[in-house]
């Protein structure tokens, strides 16, 4: 046992240098609070209790244990730097307060505050109220002198008190501007005896965390950049609190205002070679306040990790670069420490958890690795490209995607000609506080692990359903940033998340186009020679493992020139409000408006505006130019919101235009050109009877898309949603696709592929306003 020390000063002198002393007067009309009998407390500090505990960490590859992490029992750890280690006592007491309780009424009767120099030889004399059965005392150390100074005697309760929490606003509060550790203690018993002996509890544990590297193969390397605390409890209670065996009673409760994480911090520039990384590492001490999390019967050591963590659970973030064949990635590993290695999750004040980790590889199969290969990051250039819309094929694997960009952020020129003056598409960068899942296929959490999704240095962060390993949930989900916390404010963008095994980089189809040729016949149709295009096998959202004339192959439906999708058909056959089942986050369920219930000015900027801030919201017109945007005729459309406006008043569209910011697809594709369907027809312009197909209509056509005919593509006949109701509408006989152009430059129409049983148009049009569905192209 360790006795606290002080400052010993010469008893005679001691009066001379007394600190402020704070004591509750009565006023003479109170209450008589009684006679004062005088008690001797001797004041001890235990040593932290210390788990050790052996983790290891299998790295990817390898079978034998050959990452390994450690969590021991170093009583005084080597700090190898000490740049990171800020020098604390943790067993220096500057100052105690007395707070005593009379147990027959629960009522407060003295508070007292006393300075380090009244402590002499670890005891202190204190002249306590004579009570006629039992007191308890409770004594606070190392906070503030006047903590205590509105608490007021005969009139405070001691389960008021007890109710009552240290709250610490940062990391640097937990050991107050000494650098000294909050400590509290309890007597509870008779004022008749001369003394007794009080073991303080220091009010925070510690956390000496040792990171080294060694890696198994010496064509790997990883990059050590970033220690960081996270999940850290921002409160204290007085009172001793149970430690639980399960998951309940968790202290604190789990909102979160009531944790923090403290800073993180950069240790790129103090790592050292090969040699002292193996054999010294970096070791980095934090204090932090009790978090009872609870235990999670039956995990194994590789468990110990996000997926099963209890919510608000504390834990260490290591973050670096790791390279392994000739590819770069975001790592962290996540270490929670506990009294053991699988199942506790509990951070016990007055314990110390030494933790050392070797790192030697990388195991996507062990839950403390969490690999961020994404979309959004292209990290052998830094150079980061983004989208609407991003694909993720694992189970249970965390993603990040930037949300500071509109899209693929780039700009989209001014559109002026057919009677036109749309302006230029000017994408801002965004600046959110806060992320939600706005809506999900299925039930909450069929998509995105419930609990995951975070918004950290611009970085929206979720984990995909399921364990790693096992087959992805195939799904969609929207997720939104705002400008304030918790998905208040105003909602800046939002992001669809394809949830799918199709990997359209290694498996699409390219199609061959028909040339051609302007004739006498035919004045709307404009020379164009034959192109090709690399084209998903699958509309954007659809479900890659579904069969053939399923509803699994119909996927979402979009408003001409919006990037938000709309969710579709139940069944095959679904009709009017049949729609597939969602999640959908308060707030944000399908809805229908017409754009005169919700838009007072006839201004397109206001509709689109208001379109970014209601995803869910289906924009219905009625009348002409059927289009979502609030605008009377055709000058105040917008031609170019997916990059890709018309010139002239022929078809197709000659030009191919640029990728916008409101773009539904993913990184790297973009919605199809007018003339990507022409193959489908026979004569290549369509008609009844023109279906260039194999096989009988099974809720849908297999379209040839080559010019051999020996190979198809299916196309579903997923319907449309009406401009008028938002009703899901000739599902399982007809199929509409967007293009990314209108239908002709003097059109008030999308372009559109369209056909039926009986009939094919490869360059149709409709309402701006209906919901098609869209199959993305190469960019």
């Amino acid at each position: 046992m360790k006795i606290l020390y002080t400052t010993v000063l010469i008893v005679a002198l001691s009066w001379l240098f007394a600190c402020k002393k704070y004591v509750q007067e009565i006023d003479s009309a109170g209450p008589v609070l009684g006679e004062k009998v005088e008690m001797v407390f001797g004041f001890s500090t235990p040593e932290m209790s210390s788990p050790a505990i052996s983790v290891p960490v299998t790295a990817r590859g390898v079978t034998d244990e050959s990452v390994m992490l450690i969590m021991e029992d170093v009583s005084d750890a080597p700090q190898t730097r000490a740049e990171l280690n800020p020098v604390t006592d943790e067993d220096l007491l500057e100052g105690l307060w007395v707070i005593q309780f009379d147990d027959a009424t629960d009522k407060l009767m003295l508070c007292d505050y006393h300075s380090s120099s009244e402590i002499i030889g670890n005891k202190l004399n204190i002249a306590l109220y004579d009570v006629a059965a039992t007191t308890t005392v409770y004594f606070v150390g190392n906070v503030a002198e006047d903590k205590f100074s509105a608490l007021v005697p005969k009139t405070t309760t001691r389960r008021e008190f007890e109710s009552m929490t240290l709250d610490f606003a940062d990391e640097a509060a937990v050991t107050n501007s000494e650098r000294n550790l909050p400590m509290v203690g309890r007597y509870k018993g008779p004022t008749s005896i001369a003394s007794a002996d009080i073991g303080l509890q220091r009010m925070a544990a510690k956390l000496v965390f040792t990171c080294k590297i060694d890696l198994a193969s010496a064509s790997e390397s990883f990059s050590l950049r970033t220690l960081q605390l996270k999940n850290v409890a921002n409160k204290a209670s007085y009172p001793a609190q149970a430690v639980p065996t399960g998951t309940a009673p968790v202290y604190p409760a789990a909102a979160a205002g009531n944790f923090m994480d403290y800073d993180r911090i950069d240790v790129s520039a103090l790592t050292g070679d090969a040699e002292e990384m193996k054999v010294n590492g970096i070791t980095q001490v934090w204090y932090l306040p009790e978090n009872l999390r609870g235990v999670v019967a039956g995990l194994g050591e590789r468990q110990k990790g996000g997926l099963n963590a209890p919510v608000y659970a504390t834990y260490v973030e290591v973050g670096g670069i790791y390279t392994q064949a000739g590819e770069s990635f975001d790592v962290v590993f996540r270490f929670y420490p506990g009294a053991n290695a699988s199942t506790d999750f509990n951070v016990v004040h007055n314990y110390k958890y030494a933790i050392t980790s070797t790192i030697k590889g990388v195991n996507k199969t062990d839950l403390r690795v969490v690999m961020n290969r994404d979309l959004s990051i292209d990290l052998s250039t830094g150079k980061v490209v983004t989208a609407n819309c991003y694909l993720v094929p694992e189970a249970g694997t965390t993603y990040k995607f930037a949300a500071t960009a509109m899209g693929n952020g780039a700009t989209t020129p001014a559109y002026n000609a057919n009677g036109q003056n749309a302006p230029a598409i000017v994408p801002e960068v965004l600046d959110p506080e806060s992320a939600l899942v706005l809506w999900e296929t299925g039930t909450e959490g069929s998509v995105i692990k419930k609990g995951s999704l975070r918004l950290e240095d611009g970085y929206v962060y979720f984990t995909t359903a399921g364990s790693y390993g096992s087959a992805v949930a195939e799904g969609n989900a929207l997720i939104g940033v705002f400008s304030g916390a918790e998905g208040s404010g105003t909602l800046l963008w939002s992001w669809h998340i394809w949830a799918t095994a199709y990997n359209p980089e290694r498996d699409n189809d390219i199609y061959v186009t028909k040339a051609l040729t302007a004739s006498e016949d035919d004045e709307s149709i404009a020379s164009i020679p034959s192109r090709t295009y690399t084209v998903m096998k699958y509309n954007l959202g659809a479900d890659a493992t579904s069969a053939e004339g399923t509803v699994g192959r119909y996927g979402l439906y979009y408003q001409w020139g919006r990037k938000d999708p709309f969710i579709g058909a139940r069944t095959e056959m679904s009709a009017g409000t049949d729609y597939a089942e969602t999640h959908n986050a308060s707030g944000y369920a399908w809805e229908n408006q017409r754009n005169s219930d919700v838009i007072s000015t006839d201004v397109a900027d206001a509709s689109i505006a208001y379109a970014i801030q209601h995803p869910t919201t289906f924009l219905l017109y009625r009348a002409s130019p059927y289009d979502w945007m609030n605008v009377k005729d055709r000058a105040g459309q917008r031609d170019n919101l997916w990059g890709n406006p018309d010139m002239e008043p022929t078809l197709p569209n000659q030009e191919q235009g640029s990728k916008s910011i409101y773009d539904p697809c993913p990184v790297g594709w973009r919605v199809a050109p007018q003339d990507t369907w022409t193959m489908f027809a026979k004569n290549g312009l369509g008609g009844k009877d023109e279906q260039n197909v194999s096989g009988p209509f099974n809720y849908g056509w297999n379209f040839y898309y080559d010019d051999t005919n020996s190979k198809t593509a299916f196309y579903p006949a997923v319907g449309y949603l009406h401009n008028k109701n938002g009703a899901l509408s000739s599902v399982g006989d007809q199929c509409y696709v967007w293009s990314s152009s209108p239908h002709t430059g003097i059109s008030d129409r999308g372009g559109c592929l369209s056909f039926a049983t009986t009939d094919v148009f490869p360059m149709n049009y409709g309402g701006r306003s209906k919901g098609f569905v869209v199959r993305c192209v190469k960019e």
